[in-house]
């Protein structure tokens, strides 16, 4: 079983819908949930997943971006790895993954709709990608 608990979530999430941006993805995420989909000017965006994965994979990483929808440019992005220990003992196939994080979005960063996106990946291949709207007041 997967673990991560990067940073101490102290907010409220609500259970939200998360889209595929692929067709085929090792990780299913089947529950995800999100603090309110409006993010104040410099406010922190909070989340977790719980996720099964259904392929054996080596060494996978979790990419995680907010992009602007008007231009698909990331403003913000951070990488985590995913084979850690006491997170995945790697190679892994068909394990349970609960995941949570929380953004700082910077006080520079415009008002408009944004994308939170998930993208899993071993090496330089894409195995798994998720987003969700959200807007930044």
């Amino acid at each position: 079983m997967i673990l991560l608990y990067p940073l101490f979530i102290s907010s409220a999430l609500q259970e939200t819908n998360i889209n595929s941006c692929q067709d085929k993805n090792v990780f299913k995420i089947k529950k995800f949930e999100m603090t309110s989909p409006n993010i104040p000017r410099a406010g922190t965006l909070s989340f977790s997943f719980y996720a099964e994965l259904t392929y054996q994979i080596e060494n996978p990483f979790l990419e995680i971006q907010v992009l602007s929808e008007d231009n698909r440019i990331p403003v913000f992005r951070i990488r985590d790895t995913l084979c850690r220990d006491n997170v995945l003992r790697c190679p892994a196939s068909f394990s349970p993954v609960l995941y949570k994080n929380q953004i700082h979005l910077p006080a520079t960063l415009n008002p408009g709709s944004y994308i939170l996106r998930f993208t899993f990946r071993e090496g330089k291949q894409t195995i798994s990608c998720y987003e969700k709207s959200f807007q930044q007041l």
